[in-house]
């Protein structure tokens, strides 16, 4: 979870840069692991998208762990911000998910031990300990994004 935190601060420093121009949507090329409808996000949007993939994720992860099916399927439209994301909320909220995250993660060896799987929209079945991955790699993309949207501003 430390690579998701430096994730986060670095994302709030390229949100803090951009002041008011944070809610600016900016259009840029398609990057791998990016989905085609995500290519014009502002930085407030970015972290709105993070924070509702991550509590998602926290969610199948401790549905897993319990040897249960998540409350939700995992599809692209559950991660779409809105088009009004304010920059303090949405960090607020991406804060929020990685707390949960951390929760889910709490007993390591659960997660490692648990079998049963649920389907990623791109990769496939994971598992708990899989899905557990997803977050740092996720995030990773999306900061790349927000790197190249703040270029833009």
């Amino acid at each position: 979870m430390r690579l998701v935190r430096e994730q986060q601060r670095a994302l709030i420093t390229l949100i803090n840069n951009a002041g008011e121009h944070a809610t600016h949507r900016v259009t840029i090329r398609r990057l791998r692991g990016l989905e085609r409808g995500s290519t014009d996000y502002s930085l407030a949007r970015i972290a709105q998208h993070l924070a509702m993939s991550n509590r998602d994720i926290a969610l199948t992860i401790r549905a897993l762990v319990r040897d249960e099916d998540p409350p939700m399927d995992m599809v692209i439209t559950n991660g779409k911000p809105s088009d009004d994301a304010q920059p303090d909320h949405a960090l607020a909220e991406l804060h929020n998910s990685i707390a949960d995250l951390e929760r889910a993660l709490g007993e390591l060896n659960a997660v490692r031990g648990a079998t049963r799987t649920h389907p990623h929209p791109w990769f496939g079945a994971l598992s708990a300990s899989v899905w557990a991955c997803v977050p740092s790699y996720h995030q990773a993309v999306h900061l790349k994004q927000a790197g190249l949207v703040a270029a833009r501003l």
